[in-house]
């Protein structure tokens, strides 16, 4: 790294950390202005602030390796946390009791003495505790932040915090969650687990051939997001018999390894979908989220056979994309549409 780099680098770490206790430390002093009105000048307790912000800020910067590579040795993420978190609140307390005793000799002429009397005798424990809770929580935070900017680097960090609050895109669509028809038994789970990796390439490629999105597939539930539009409902339909031709191949297998039949069923559902991203480490994906969502998984675990079960105001869609759907009366009480095998073939 160059020095211009290195320069700039620094400034820019500096900088936010600073921003951080300048905020910080002034939120506490509008606490103690507001509890206490009397406890000092407000425009000295703000200016005692932002001082002790900017130099906390480089303090921090300098000694925050030092004290990182101590505590990170055979500790735990969290220990390391709490541990810098109370190590630096003690210091910042100190620092605190050290500029009053300076305030006292300065500006109110009293002989240093005097002055650590003074501190002693008109300290108030509650005011004490309180910015000492603050204190840790203020530190807790920034070394929460620290920690993970080692695993995940500042760009990372930002990421993990900011994108799921940024704008979602929300679109028209089917949703259909579907699965085995029978249960995977627990004890089969990482059976299960290693069946979905073999298994996801070949339903995602039968996914992207109908129109459609793959959001995950688990081994024994999945969802898929076909976009809405005229032929949304017999895109479903070829979708679910495509992705059952893929089980059938597997059948044996899927037997063998997990107890249990390749049959699917479905549960399928119309509505508005919101989008966003979300980030992790090494990883970046599209999380889908919605009414929808909740009303396929709904008839996904209703749904006693094997076959689509759709939504009961899709029965007139159904029908206008020249389908044969048959009502089916559910658990929870209310209706929906059930195209079965015998259906499904037809119109697949």
């Amino acid at each position: 790294m160059s020095l211009k780099a290195k320069i700039i680098h620094e400034v820019r770490k500096t900088a936010l950390v600073t921003i951080y206790f300048l905020i910080g430390f002034n939120l506490l002093a509008l606490l103690l202005a507001l509890m206490a009105p009397g406890f000092r000048d407000t425009r000295t307790l703000f200016a005692s602030a932002t001082v002790a912000a900017l130099l906390v800020g480089k303090v921090m910067v300098v000694t925050e390796g030092l004290v990182s590579r101590r505590l990170s040795r055979g500790h735990s993420f969290l220990r390391t946390v709490l541990t810098k978190s109370v190590i630096f609140t003690v210091v910042i307390l100190a620092a605190m009791a050290f500029e009053e005793v300076v305030h006292g000799v300065i500006a109110d002429d009293l002989s240093w003495s005097a002055a650590w009397h003074h501190l002693r005798e008109e300290a108030s424990w509650a005011r004490f505790t309180a910015r000492s809770v603050y204190l840790i929580v203020l530190f807790g935070l920034y070394s929460f932040i620290f920690e993970l900017d080692q695993f995940f680097g500042a760009d990372g960090v930002a990421d993990i915090v900011l994108s799921r609050y940024r704008q979602p895109v929300a679109s028209d669509v089917w949703v259909m969650r579907m699965g085995l028809l029978e249960d995977v038994s627990p004890d089969r789970d990482a059976e299960r687990a290693r069946m979905a990796q073999e298994l996801y390439p070949a339903i995602e490629r039968v996914v992207t051939e109908h129109g459609a999105e793959l959001e995950w597939y688990s081994g024994k539930r999945g969802v898929a997001f076909v976009p809405d539009g005229p032929e949304a409902a017999r895109q479903c339909v070829a979708l679910f018999a495509a992705v059952q031709h893929v089980l059938d191949g597997h059948a044996d297998v899927i037997r063998q390894r997990l107890g249990v039949g390749p049959a699917l069923k479905a549960g399928v559902a119309r509505g508005v979908v919101h989008a966003v991203e979300v980030v992790g480490q090494e990883t970046r994906r599209i999380v889908r989220d919605g009414g929808a969502v909740d009303v396929a998984t709904e008839l996904d675990q209703q749904n006693p056979q094997a076959a689509m079960l759709f939504a009961d105001e899709l029965g007139d869609l159904l029908r206008e994309a020249g389908l044969a759907p048959q009502p089916l009366a559910i658990q929870s009480g209310a209706s929906a549409w059930v195209m079965d095998s015998a259906s499904l073939g037809g119109a697949a």
